[in-house]
């Protein structure tokens, strides 16, 4: 990959867990860095924190002008109670950030090259049986599915031909540093590190430093459309909340059955829906394009972080797209 060969990135909404861990991975590809953020902070490193809303036109569209990548990371956190005014802040969140930017792009002198706006992989139905591919994958109808759908549907709507687009549906992001990991990492600390539910639920997940490597090589050998940004993996809740186990010693664990859960999600002011959802997406254009997984399993990937040791594979894993049997997408590893 190249190193300081683009000048400028501009992360909007880049100043939580996800926007920091890409920030810090892509400072050896750009030479200035802008964070569009609610909470501007001094400058360094080369690296400016601009203060902005998320809503409105302001001095931060001059940022955009001449950038040479903008990444869309902006909205409202889902880990929260799926009430009304949750609902609507989660879903205009989104769409209202992805239109301010789009008002930015399209009134720039010198529009960015490439835009990427985030999505997830919870837009795809509940499935345990056959992986959702970006061609094949059955988008379904809940409050999660229909909010990434209109937030994608803005995305794609707004007029910037001199623009490329990416739409990136992410799944769970593996970081030391927050996303899914901790979280499960605490379960298993205070002996409640079993089983979720059932614990078949797929798990669709990404190591950070494969988030961020495949977003560079989307930028530099100018990819478009939209990508699965997961491992070929697809490990169910139980065999990570297993590896989880045995990485942090923890022998004597009790599995979290759905009332539990349900209890627990109320207490946290959150929903059961983040851990018992089966998320089984595939990447199948990240194979396409060539991508290759810097950690394609799922136990590797839990080992450096959960250990800091650097157990990584280069290489990618099984086939283009994963054996079909009456079309059901098998598992590349268990």
């Amino acid at each position: 990959m190249k190193r300081k060969g683009n000048k400028k990135l501009v992360v909007a909404g880049g100043s939580g867990f996800l926007g920091n861990s890409l920030v810090e991975r892509l400072r050896s590809v750009f030479e200035e860095i802008v964070v569009l953020t609610r909470k501007p902070q001094e400058a360094q490193d080369g690296i400016r924190w601009v203060r902005w809303d998320g809503v409105h036109v302001g001095k931060w569209v001059k940022e955009i002008d001449g950038a040479d990548l903008l990444i869309n990371l902006a909205g409202r956190s889902v880990n929260c109670r799926y009430h009304q005014k949750n609902k609507t802040e989660i879903l205009q969140s989104r769409v209202k950030s992805t239109l301010a930017l789009g008002a930015a792009v399209i009134a720039a002198d010198h529009p960015p090259k490439c835009w990427m706006n985030a999505s997830s992989a919870t837009i795809y139905d509940d499935e345990y049986d056959t992986a959702h591919t970006e061609a094949e994958g059955r988008i379904g109808h809940d409050f999660s599915m229909n909010v990434c759908k209109e937030w994608e549907a803005t995305f794609n709507d707004i007029p910037v031909p001199g623009t490329r687009k990416l739409i990136l549906r992410m799944g769970l992001v593996f970081g030391k540093a927050g996303g899914a990991l901790p979280e499960l990492v605490s379960l298993a600390k205070m002996g409640l590190g079993g089983k979720v539910g059932t614990g078949k639920q797929r798990m669709s997940w990404i190591h950070e430093d494969d988030l961020a490597n495949a977003l560079i090589n989307a930028y530099e050998d100018e990819w478009e459309g939209v990508f699965n940004l997961t491992a070929p993996t697809h490990p169910t809740n139980e065999e990570v909340m297993c590896i989880v186990r045995e990485l942090k010693n923890a022998t004597f664990s009790f599995p979290i059955g759905k009332r539990l859960l349900e209890f627990g999600a109320w207490i946290r002011s959150t929903e059961t829906e983040l851990l018992l959802k089966s998320r089984y997406v595939y990447p199948q254009r990240l194979m396409e394009h060539g991508y290759e997984f810097k950690y394609p399993h799922y136990r590797e990937a839990l080992e450096a972080l959960i250990q800091g040791g650097d157990v990584a594979s280069s290489s990618m894993v099984g086939d283009p797209i994963p054996r079909q049997r009456e079309k059901k997408l098998i598992l590349a590893e268990h």
